[in-house]
């Protein structure tokens, strides 16, 4: 790459020094031709400076999301590891869990039975309509 002779402020003093002697209208070609070479140098150097300042930002913005992007991958592998385990875990509550509310479920679907044909014999005096809360005798 090229380096320029003159650094950004001496080309910025001599574009002013030249702007103040001479209008645009009535500057000699050479004069002009200096002013508008000048002007371009700077505004090239301005559009490399935002350049650099927009591709430094660009990185800075990719080193910073990559960063995210890695704990979020590990708190990721973090989460399945553990729903792994939880799904392990439960499946085996699960079965356990299924077996003993089945004997439960049976053992209460019997007592439910009992409790429907025990019921008729318990019925008491009332229920035939004779005012007391004594069993009923069969007839």
């Amino acid at each position: 790459m090229r380096t320029p002779e003159q650094d950004h402020a001496s080309l910025e003093i001599e574009l002013r020094k030249l702007e103040e002697r001479h209008s645009w209208d009535d500057a000699p070609a050479a004069v002009k031709r200096r002013m508008r070479t000048i002007k371009n140098r700077l505004s090239a150097k301005k559009s490399r400076e935002q350049a650099r300042d927009y591709v430094d930002k660009l990185e800075q913005s990719v080193r910073m999301l990559s960063n995210e992007s890695d704990t979020l991958a590990r708190r990721l592998a973090i989460a399945e590891a553990e729903n792994k385990i939880l799904q392990q875990v439960g499946g085996r509550c699960h079965g356990l869990a299924t077996g003993s509310n089945a004997d439960i479920d049976t053992a209460n679907n019997d007592d439910d039975a009992g409790a429907m044909t025990a019921a008729p014999a318990s019925t008491t005096a009332s229920d035939g309509g004779g005012g007391e809360d004594e069993p009923a005798v069969p007839s």
